[in-house]
């Protein structure tokens, strides 16, 4: 039997104007060397460190370590094929948002680039054009109000693919010459504060008895523990927590939040546990009678107590 608790809670959350922008997700391509795989995950102190940074053929690209920059070759427009290199990223909460890199290309490769933003990967929407140079050229962009607080944001930094597309040199392109980028980073100047993830009394993956029960902590002075006792229902956790129940080998479990008036919800903590048996009266072995004792007193059928010794918790 398996027991989910789930839990999303809705409440306003007090949005911080940061003396430094937070960073929603950034890459600087940093100690990448030699050749690497795409996409790439985003630094780990971003905000949405699952973000991910990739190119329109998911290649392998070079790695240049003198300026941490990535670039790759077919850019060439002999087709119609929409070429790019790609941004997935969340911006959940976050607002007035910036987009910032370094970018530069070879001789014959794209001189002029298209950023767009999508909320699907399909339907994008142009942002702004910008033209590359053979040297490197810092670019900054304010993001458009409709990509605030999105669950889900693509940025395409779209090559020109027109049948006269022009090279930095106004030469044409060939899918030979690479371009390069370098520097990736969204930030906000605003964004909510969270409260901090509920912390469980037993740890997840513990196996307990049935009837066992699990204290929550919001860690934070007025934080709320919640959680869904069924669908849509949100109660707190009651003061004597919440109760491991069911069946011997079920697992159970707990998906819970903090709530904070003025502040987001924190992230959602699943804390599974597994019911064991619950050894009560222990049977002990007197080897002067031959017999076995339950710890509590009394006496007990010898085979069914051998049984009980050797059952695994």
């Amino acid at each position: 039997m398996l027991i989910v608790l789930v839990m999303t809670i809705s409440m306003l959350p007090v949005t911080v104007l940061a003396a430094e922008p937070a960073i929603v997700a950034a890459w600087n391509f940093s100690g990448s060397g030699g050749k690497s795989a795409l996409p790439r995950s985003a630094q780990p102190t971003s905000k949405f460190p699952n973000s991910t940074f990739s190119h329109y053929r998911d290649v392998w690209v070079d790695y240049e370590s003198t300026n941490a920059s990535i670039y790759t070759a077919g850019w060439g427009s002999a087709d119609s094929t929409d070429k790019y290199w790609l941004i997935k990223t969340s911006t959940k909460g976050c607002g007035d948002l910036t987009l910032t890199f370094s970018a530069w290309g070879f001789s014959r490769s794209p001189k002029k680039f298209t950023l767009q933003y999508s909320f699907n990967n399909s339907v994008y929407y142009d942002i702004d054009t910008y033209e590359l140079a053979l040297n490197a050229k810092e670019f900054s962009f304010r993001l458009p109000k409709s990509a605030e607080n999105v669950d889900e944001l693509y940025i395409r930094f779209l090559a020109d693919k027109s049948p006269d597309a022009r090279s930095i040199v106004n030469e044409s392109v060939i899918s030979t010459s690479n371009s390069r980028i370098a520097n990736v980073k969204i930030t906000a100047a605003t964004y909510d504060v969270y409260a901090p993830v509920p912390e469980p009394s037993v740890a997840g993956g513990t196996k307990v008895v049935s009837g066992t029960r699990i204290q929550f902590t919001s860690g934070m002075e007025g934080g709320v523990v919640y959680y869904e006792r069924s669908a849509n229902q949100w109660e707190p956790v009651p003061e004597s927590g919440l109760t491991v129940s069911g069946d011997i080998g079920a697992s159970v479990i707990f998906r819970v939040k903090t709530v904070k008036s003025g502040l987001a919800d924190s992230g959602i903590r699943s804390v599974a546990y597994i019911i064991k048996k619950n050894y009560i009266h222990t049977p002990v072995y007197d080897p002067m009678s031959d017999q076995y004792f339950p710890s509590g007193g009394g006496t007990l059928d010898v085979e069914k107590a051998r049984e009980r010794l050797t059952e695994p918790l």
